[in-house]
């Protein structure tokens, strides 16, 4: 598995090889690698880990880094320093998990560096 996070000098979509279709452990497709590295809406939200446990109805927020996963953190702080940073830095881009539409990546960048986030893993 490999993390789907953008830094400054890297998109989340760069850093990994997409496949033609990603899907939950449970057999529920999720999308293909174009609509990831897109950011737009899933065929269904990502809220099963791989270890087969479901994500809580009230859901996780997500780190992101990017405005998009094809786009690199415009800001050293949007992805907390290129994930190096816990500091208390208040502007990181997030998503949340629960949700199919484009919100799974980008929610709001206001994700505080100091706190415990789920983050987007892909198996490569």
């Amino acid at each position: 598995y490999k993390a789907l996070l953008a830094t400054t000098t890297a998109s989340a979509a760069s850093r990994v090889t997409l496949a033609p279709l990603y899907v939950r452990p449970d057999g529920i497709p999720i999308a293909s690698g174009a609509t990831i590295a897109s950011g737009s809406a899933l065929e269904s939200g990502i809220w099963q880990r791989a270890n087969g446990t479901y994500v809580p109805a009230t859901g996780d927020l997500v780190f992101t880094g990017a405005p998009s996963p094809s786009a690199a953190a415009p800001l050293l702080a949007n992805s907390c320093n290129d994930w190096t940073s816990t500091a208390p830095l208040d502007s990181a881009y997030i998503g949340a998990d629960t949700f199919a539409d484009p919100t799974w990546w980008n929610l709001a960048a206001n994700g505080d560096c100091t706190d415990t986030l789920a983050v987007y893993c892909l198996q490569q």
